[in-house]
């Protein structure tokens, strides 16, 4: 090679270096924001330990960030998300097409959507109930008698907070004779307990975590019922609520914990949503006896 040439090839080599050094530096800084900053993020009442744990894990991961949670009903946390008031929430459900293109409109960017864990609908009532099981085809055919060979007209309790529970048991069929709502979770179990008559629909990651000594004060008022149904074939099954039921997808009435992406300026929303789907998080949602989507890693050391 000519020996004039040499001092340009060097000029080169360091131009090309300088720019690959200079995108790794905003690279790195651009992964480094995803961590940094403040975000407000609502979310279901019934999910409030939940989102509680997950922020405060992630906060001690990540100390510069800072996660405000408003915790309100199903509709408070739809309005808001369609409002604009916040731009990233946590919900029993995922968002309707129809709701995907309000968010799209507004924000003029489609809303993501991540469902990182499964929980389910549990049905109540006091341990007076005669019964314990739930006969969900005869509530469909609005029968009384739901309590297998007892006849009596029982009462079916809401909770306000959660509207949208009552669509996804009931499809389009939003009326049901004796159904009323309740104000929220608690009150439905404080109603339940003193009526021996009545059926509760909750959340059931208001009662999931049977470590907490709330979750244990809950339980000793109201019992979880087992719930009857017909598979495709005309077969009646009987299947009782727990994480594991949850898992194998047994339990017919799923609920699906989503969260909600819009257009974010915070790269700290971004940041959130990666964490949740690391083993840390996953580990979170087991301990409150919910589902995580992802499951997470368990190694296994043998030892000769």
């Amino acid at each position: 090679m000519n020996k004039y040439y040499l001092p340009y090839l060097g000029l080169a080599c360091l131009a090309v270096m300088s720019l690959v050094a200079c995108k790794d530096k905003s690279f790195d800084s651009r992964t480094e924001n995803m961590n940094k900053g403040t975000i407000t993020i609502y979310a279901e009442s019934e999910y409030r330990v939940l989102v509680e744990e997950l922020i405060q894990s992630y906060e001690n991961v990540y100390p510069e960030s800072d996660i405000q949670p408003v915790f309100a009903s199903d509709a408070e946390v739809m309005q808001a998300l369609l409002q604009d008031k916040t731009r990233m929430a946590f919900l029993g459900h995922g968002l309707t097409e129809n709701q995907m293109k309000a968010m799209e409109k507004m924000q003029e960017i489609e809303p993501e959507q991540f469902l990182i864990g499964r929980e389910a609908i549990a049905i109540i009532a006091s341990y007076d109930y005669p019964d314990s099981v739930f006969y969900f085809d005869a509530f469909l055919q609005g029968n009384s008698g739901d309590a297998g060979s007892t006849t009596f007209t029982p009462q079916y309790v809401f909770n306000a907070e959660n509207s949208n529970m009552i669509t996804q048991l009931l499809g389009g069929n939003l009326v049901h004779d004796g159904m009323f709502s309740l104000a929220n979770a608690d009150t439905v179990i404080g109603y339940v307990a003193r009526n021996p008559k009545a059926v509760g629909f909750i959340s059931f990651a208001a009662i999931s975590d049977f470590d907490d000594p709330a979750v244990k004060e809950m339980l000793g008022k109201v019992q979880v019922l087992q719930v009857a149904h017909r598979d495709s074939t005309g077969k009646e099954i009987v299947t009782p609520l727990s994480q594991s039921t949850i898992a194998t997808r047994e339990y017919p009435f799923q609920r699906y914990v989503t969260v909600v992406k819009g257009n974010t300026p915070e790269l700290l929303g971004t940041g959130f949503v990666n964490f949740l789907y690391r083993s840390k998080a996953s580990r979170i949602m087991l301990k409150a006896g919910l589902v995580p989507e992802k499951m997470p890693e368990r190694q296994v050391k043998i030892v000769e």
